[in-house]
């Protein structure tokens, strides 16, 4: 009986009686502050540096501290979700904590699982704040609408746009704008939510605050176009798709009409979807039905990178079923799991770039079924709400029609954002979280109001006390574990300041012990073994070098512990331990190439000098060729002409040859990588003075012709050797500015006194560039060794963007690939794109190179099965 009343009064709050909580301030602030927060700059990436990680942080601490707060006030009821959504929630968080407590990287796994905690307790605090204070529904929708529209004017405030954004079908040149969530696929993302409650709410207001409302579906439909991202333009098209259907069900027109219109409204979405020069990309570049559809024969990149990245999810389900990998994990273990048909691209992806899949990556079974229940659960109230509502409705004719609008916005908001999910996986954003928290507690204020019987009962005192104490726990570990992270992000901070300063000594002390606080984090330590390597090379004194190398090994030793799958790290490493531990460095090395079988950064010849080091010339010779194999420029690289290499290269260029041969045989004549290979085939035998047909010479590019012909015409009248140029040159085939200027360097060689000084004028050569080009082109009569007469010592690779993979800021700064010593650069060679390397995708020279790694040298690449 005392329980049956406690209900009854319980439910009278969900009443049009608006009784509020103490401390509301609290809470406006808090959200607030998370609202804004997408209102900064590159915000994803400011959450993960300092100071700005301390703006988000502080919005959920006011938040849950007003949740301890508001259990502490008895007068007014607290309940849970209810409508069935409780249970699911409780798997969630059962879910995720035991997925935390397998993962591989605990705390990279609980800092995740304490932010989703940290959402899912918004939403129980949310949902009881608009219990007390149901007159805060329309306004918590209006704030919602606000910080969208500041966002997007913010968003089209830094767009810069020009002609080529709509002509070029390029990817980093066609039309995109990132700003200012950091990325335009998060800025499509975020105006695909907003846009439906930005039209709803105008639809409910009159007068001025009508037009004005007009206007920010305008500045939303804007920001949605120009972020370029497709997954968006999915989603609303998909979205205007279901209205025209639901237009045509329920108003009654002549047929004809409703024809008209449906006509116009497809029109109008087709060319607003199409008006996207990426989206005319992917339409033109899709592989036609005459060729086996494969992923690598698919010319869009962005979707060739999105099937790699689902069958590198479908291995990690393979062995991580039941409860994922973690939650943040993937992208610590993704490269174990990438599909080896990425050949040479994808190396250390965050994200799977598709909303299911990643979390059941990360998840497993048990987290994506509850991911599928709450699905479930949310659209099984908007239906009910739809009923009930709608019944109101025809009873009570002067019924308020907001609460419909309502639930129709946030249903065309979660409708259009799934479909643009399954694109891309943006739950790590702040603004598009918390825009789905908080829609998610209008949802449940409206099924509070007419779905009665499914509303939680009120938590007893005793309950409710276990909840403030709970609630002050989980505080006090979560600002324990963003202090850390807090301190390590300042240390990091102090250290770039450092750096620019020329205090480098600081800086080290700095980073160590951002380390110290952050082992999890690989970060810090890379930053530091990457600054003392610099310095290394910069030493005069062997004592000192020496020091910093040991110093730098330590470091690197932290970063690949903490990130042990990044192969460049691990590369590094070897590279440092090559001459004094040349067998530590072998298994370091034999781990990048698990991780990677087509390496792009010399790493087969880097593991060839460790073999040679440990007195073990067979397996090195087999690393020259997979070097060969993977990069041909190798073969023509004059290191071959020191006495410790030259013996091996007969035998490196044979086996190359065969397996080139091999490969040929077995792929389409019509492919890219077909074309690729017969070229380097061709090529690398006339280097060599091989047999080469006639046949196969015509196979080549025009200028690669002339290159072959032009070797031969050695002594032979100047003008009969720029009659073959002058031939080529006015051949159909040459269609490219770069083919034009590879004739005319070879042209120059031909005859300097007449052509080099255009040569001179056109290209972008440094002073001592020009002068060893005229000086090399006036002694070197033999084609061959002029090619190769201008060397520099190779560049150092850079890596880029590693912020999205380690989610810190100043991983960005990370940019230093190293390998052994010896390899050169031919300038001569780059610019005529004699050896060229593979296409990233080549599915059976990887393959190849797989299996020799595997059975010579006992490497077994993860991505090898």
């Amino acid at each position: 009986m005392q329980s049956s009343s406690r209900l009854r009064w319980f439910r009278s709050g969900y009443s049009r009686e608006a009784v509020g909580w103490q401390g509301a301030w609290l809470g406006m602030t808090g959200l607030l502050a998370l609202f804004s927060f997408s209102w900064l700059p590159n915000s994803y990436l400011l959450m993960v540096g300092w100071p700005y990680c301390l703006w988000w942080q502080a919005a959920f601490v006011l938040l849950v501290g007003w949740g301890v707060w508001m259990s502490r006030q008895f007068a007014r009821p607290l309940s849970l979700l209810g409508h069935h959504l409780d249970w699911i929630a409780s798997i969630f968080a059962v879910g995720g904590g035991l997925s935390v407590v397998t993962a591989q990287f605990r705390t990279v796994a609980g800092l995740n699982f304490l932010l989703f905690i940290s959402y899912g307790l918004v939403l129980y605090i949310s949902v009881n704040w608009l219990r007390q204070s149901p007159n805060l529904v329309k306004k918590l929708w209006s704030a919602l609408v606000i910080t969208g529209t500041l966002t997007n004017v913010i968003s089209i405030a830094f767009w810069r746009p020009t002609l080529a954004m709509w002509t070029s079908q390029n990817f980093y040149a066609a039309i995109r704008n990132p700003w200012p969530l950091g990325h335009h696929n998060f800025v499509g993302g975020y105006c695909l939510l907003l846009l439906p409650l930005v039209v709803g709410l105008t639809l409910t207001q009159v007068g001025k605050w009508c037009w004005i409302g007009y206007g920010a579906i305008a500045l939303n439909a804007i920001a949605l176009y120009i972020s370029g991202s497709r997954g968006a333009l999915l989603g609303v098209t998909a979205l205007g798709m279901l209205c025209l259907v639901f237009f045509l069900a329920n108003y009654h027109l002549p047929a004809y009409k409703k024809w008209m219109i449906a006509g116009l409204l497809c029109s109008l979405l087709i060319g607003i979807f199409f008006s996207n020069p990426r989206v005319r990309s992917l339409a033109s570049q899709f592989p036609t039905t005459s060729r086996q559809i494969s992923i690598e024969h698919i010319a869009d990149g962005p979707t060739k990178d999105r099937l790699f990245m689902l069958k590198a999810g479908q291995n990690i389900f393979r062995d991580h079923p039941v409860l994922g990998v973690g939650p943040g994990n993937l992208s610590r273990i993704y490269a174990r799991y990438r599909p080896i048909e990425a050949g040479s691209g994808l190396e250390l992806v965050q994200q799977l770039h598709n909303t299911p899949a990643q979390v059941l990556a990360e998840l497993g079974i048990v987290g994506f079924s509850a991911y599928l229940l709450w699905i479930g659960a949310l659209l099984k109230i908007g239906i009910s709400l739809h009923r009930k509502i709608i019944a109101k409705e025809k009873v009570e004719e002067a019924a308020e029609k907001s609460d419909r609008i309502l639930l129709y916005s946030i249903g065309s908001s979660w409708f259009a954002y799934s479909i643009s999910s399954l694109t891309d996986y943006q739950l790590e954003n702040i603004g598009i979280t918390t825009t789905l928290v908080i829609t998610a507690a209008l949802l449940i204020a409206l099924a509070d109001q007419y779905l009665v019987n499914d509303c939680a009962p009120p938590i007893s005192h005793h309950y409710r006390r276990l909840i403030g104490l709970f609630l002050l726990l989980y505080l006090s570990l979560t600002i324990q574990a963003w202090a850390r992270v807090d301190a390590s992000f300042y240390l990091a901070s102090a250290a770039d300041r450092d750096i620019q300063n020329y205090r480098f000594a600081d800086a080290d002390t700095e980073w160590e012990k951002a380390s110290l606080l952050m082992p999890s984090d690989p970060t810090f330590a890379a930053l530091s073994a990457q600054q003392l390597v610099t310095l290394a090379k910069q030493s005069t004194t062997l004592a000192n070098r020496k020091t910093l190398i040991e110093e730098a090994i330590d470091s690197l030793k932290a970063a690949v512990k903490a990130s042990p799958n990044d192969a460049w790290l691990n590369q590094n490493l070897a590279v440092l331990l090559l001459e004094t531990q040349p067998d530590q460095a072998r298994q370091y090395l034999h781990h990048v190439v698990a991780l990677l079988p087509r390496g792009q950064y010399a790493t087969y010849y880097t593991l060839g000098h460790a073999y040679l080091n440990q007195n073990q010339p067979a397996q090195a010779s087999i690393a020259f060729t997979l070097e060969s194999l993977a990069n041909p420029s190798f073969l023509t690289d004059p290191i071959w002409k020191q006495p410790l290499l030259s013996e091996y290269l007969p035998a490196v260029l044979d086996q190359t040859l065969a397996i080139w041969q091999s490969i040929l045989a077995r792929i389409p004549p019509d492919s890219i990588q077909y074309r690729w290979l017969n070229r380097q085939i061709i090529l690398t035998k006339w280097w060599f003075r091989q047999s080469v047909s006639t046949d196969e010479i015509k196979s080549l590019r025009p200028e690669h012709q002339a290159v072959v012909e032009l070797s031969s015409t050695a002594g032979q009248d100047t003008q009969k050797r720029l009659a073959v140029l002058t031939e080529v040159l006015s051949s159909q085939d040459i269609t490219s500015a770069e083919q034009v200027s590879r004739l005319s360097l070879l042209r120059a060689w031909v005859d300097p006194e007449q052509y080099l000084s255009d040569v001179l004028e056109e290209g972008s050569l440094t002073k001592a560039e020009k002068q060893l080009l005229i000086k090399d082109i006036q002694t070197h009569q033999n084609l061959r060794e002029w090619l190769i007469s201008i060397n520099s010592p190779k560049a150092d690779k850079v890596r880029h963007g590693l912020a999205f993979a380690y989610r810190n800021r100043f991983a960005n700064d990370i940019t230093q690939i190293l390998s052994a010593d010896g390899l050169s650069d031919s300038y001569l060679l780059d610019q005529l794109n004699l050896f060229s390397a593979p296409p990233r995708e080549f599915s059976q020279l990887d393959r190849e190179i797989a299996d020799l790694s595997d059975r010579e040298l006992a490497i077994h690449p993860f991505s090898n099965g």
